[in-house]
C-alpha cells in the first residue's frame, strides 16, 4: 500500500499539541499518490508527503514529481523498500 501524510502548517507546528497522528490515505498507484500530494499542496499551500515503493514505484511516480516541479509545488516524496529476502550461511532464507 502507498500512503500519504498530511503535513502541518507553520501555525500548527508552533502550537504545542499532544497525540497528533498524521492522516494516512491509501492509494492504488504511485503516480496517483504523488498527484494527490501535488493537488493538495496546490489547493492548500501546504506540502504533503507521498510514500512510494522503491525502484518501480519510484519510476511510476516520476511524472507526478516532474509535474509538481514544473508547477513549483512543494511535494515530499519518501521511497521505502518492502521486506527483502536473504540467504544465511547455512542456506536458510530469512527476511530483513
Amino acid at each position: 500500500n502507498i500512503g500519504f501524510l498530511r503535513s502541518l502548517s507553520l501555525e500548527e507546528q508552533q502550537i504545542p499539541q499532544r497525540n497528533r497522528v498524521p492522516q494516512i490515505i491509501t492509494c492504488s498507484h504511485e503516480e496517483i499518490a504523488v498527484e494527490v500530494a501535488h493537488g493538495y499542496a496546490k489547493a492548500t499551500g501546504k506540502a504533503m508527503a507521498a510514500i512510494v515503493h522503491n525502484v518501480v514505484g519510484l519510476l511510476h511516480g516520476t511524472f507526478g514529481i516532474y509535474y509538481a516541479y514544473l508547477d513549483r509545488v512543494p511535494v515530499i516524496v519518501g521511497v521505502v523498500a518492502g521486506p527483502c529476502r536473504f540467504r544465511d550461511d547455512d542456506g536458510s532464507i530469512g527476511l530483513l
